[in-house]
């Protein structure tokens, strides 16, 4: 987005069609894609697997699963474990939205592509070590962690995951209208 501020096609596009439409256009198209981004290769990667491995239930005494069954959803894995990959394939499609619209919401700050591209994964491993090893209580709350099926190490909650989902998608959206007030008259230079 930083690229369409500097070229003049975001001040074209609030003049055709008002700045709310504009970035809440934006803000969608950047979360759908960062969740197809996440979403379709996990959903090709179980359909490839299930064509050639039929589903198989798990067996809980033969300890073929890592999810413990007192975990959210854990009854599912041993009970239908396709709808417990396609729960967490949705999971990752939400997360992987908003690692997009985090990259968004900074594009106003950066002006380096590869620093916007690599913003969200550092902030992914920061969020990993530093809260899964300083503060363990609340595992339950870190969004690097909630993606990942196993659920190890956490009690994951529906509050907890309603919570941190919410909680992260307001921060990156007050960010994000945040950094983009009144920015295209300022960029194109009618200030000067």
């Amino acid at each position: 987005m930083f690229s369409e501020w500097n070229n003049g096609y975001a001040g074209q596009m609030i003049i055709r069609c008002g700045r709310r439409r504009y970035l809440t256009a934006r803000g969608i198209a950047a979360f759908v894609s960062g969740g197809c981004v996440i979403a379709i290769p996990l959903l090709v990667n179980f359909l490839s697997i299930a064509c050639f491995m039929p589903i198989i239930v798990t067996d809980p005494m033969a300890l073929q699963s890592v999810v413990p069954g007192r975990a959210l959803l854990g009854d599912l894995v041993y009970e239908a474990p396709a709808l417990y990959a396609a729960w967490y394939i949705f999971i990752d499609f939400i997360y992987g939205g908003l690692f997009a619209l985090m990259a968004l919401a900074i594009t106003q700050f950066c002006n380096n592509g590869f620093v916007l591209t690599i913003l969200p994964l550092m902030f992914n491993c920061c969020m990993y070590y530093g809260v899964h090893n300083l503060i363990p209580d609340i595992n339950a709350y870190n969004i690097s962690l909630i993606p990942n099926p196993a659920q190890q190490g956490m009690k994951l909650t529906w509050h907890s995951l309603f919570l941190s989902m919410s909680g992260t998608f307001l921060i990156l959206i007050v960010l994000f209208a945040a950094s983009n007030y009144k920015k295209d008259v300022l960029r194109t230079g009618a200030m000067e």
